[in-house]
């Protein structure tokens, strides 16, 4: 059980550190995302076994795509509501333009929680039902799209290793990898059994800043120990990891997401 894990934790923690990434770029609070970006279909809602939300997809460019890349963003979701700040997915550096550049359809999807902060992590197990649901969904609307890459920040790099692969071990089938940012920590519950000769073609790569720790949390959230922990736990079953520490570095990853997703996708080039 996650003692030190509450909604309070991206809420003082990270939300105050995007409020602020907001106003370095200019942009206000509460905008609505637009569709500025060619291919964009903002705010799209899907809806399974009576679980909805929504989701934004980004065009890959010109030709057909190499693949599909998803990102789920931390607590609060603030990276969703705001698409356009270069904070996380906008702008030139940002999520979207990297993964444009290289072929691959962007997919933001929004947590189906609408508790408290809206959090990926808590109701784990409701979570990882519907964003399967939709990974396939969107997998099968681009079948020329081999490979598929899961991005998660903090909460959503939480839920992408200790619930959803766990659950739904045939989410690595198709290549590609995963780029777990500011946490992704071992499952708490019981795993079901990964292909091996999937894994170990499974790419999975760790990127957390060493002062991100509980010390430095108002909520005691240690994400350089869960990233750490993840990582040992997912080597141990066959994946190639890898993992980036930055000195000095804290929970605030502002302008980091697209430059380390865009480094993780060229190391692996299928």
């Amino acid at each position: 059980m996650k003692t030190l894990r509450t909604a309070k934790i991206l809420r003082t923690a990270a939300v105050g550190a995007l409020a602020l990434a907001a106003a370095l770029s200019g942009i206000q609070l509460g905008n609505a995302p637009n569709a500025s970006a060619a291919g964009t279909k903002t705010l799209k809602t899907f809806t399974s076994a009576g679980t909805t939300s929504q989701y934004h997809v980004y065009a890959a460019g010109t030709g057909d795509p190499k693949g599909i890349l998803f990102y789920l963003d931390g607590d609060g979701q603030w990276a969703f509501n705001h698409p356009t700040s270069p904070y996380a997915l906008g702008g030139s550096k940002g999520i979207v333009a990297k993964a444009r550049a290289r072929g691959y359809i962007t997919v933001v999807v929004k947590t189906p929680d609408r508790k408290g902060t809206a959090t990926w992590w808590e109701d784990g197990a409701k979570n990882a039902k519907y964003f399967d649901a939709l990974r396939r969904k969107v997998q099968a609307k681009y079948p020329k799209a081999e490979q598929v890459w899961l991005a998660g920040y903090s909460g959503g790099a939480e839920f992408l290793t200790e619930s959803y692969l766990p659950r739904y071990p045939s989410a690595i089938s198709h290549g590609g990898g995963a780029v777990l940012l500011g946490g992704g920590n071992a499952p708490y519950q019981k795993a079901k059994a990964f292909p091996k000769a999937k894994a170990a073609k499974f790419a999975m790569h760790w990127y957390t800043g060493t002062a991100d720790t509980a010390k430095n949390s108002d909520a005691g959230f240690d994400a350089i120990g869960q990233a750490k922990a993840g990582k040992a736990w997912y080597a141990k079953r066959g994946f190639r990891t890898t993992s980036k520490y930055p000195a000095g570095v804290g929970h605030d990853l502002t302008g980091r997401f697209g430059g380390v997703i865009a480094a993780a996708l060229d190391k692996n080039k299928p």
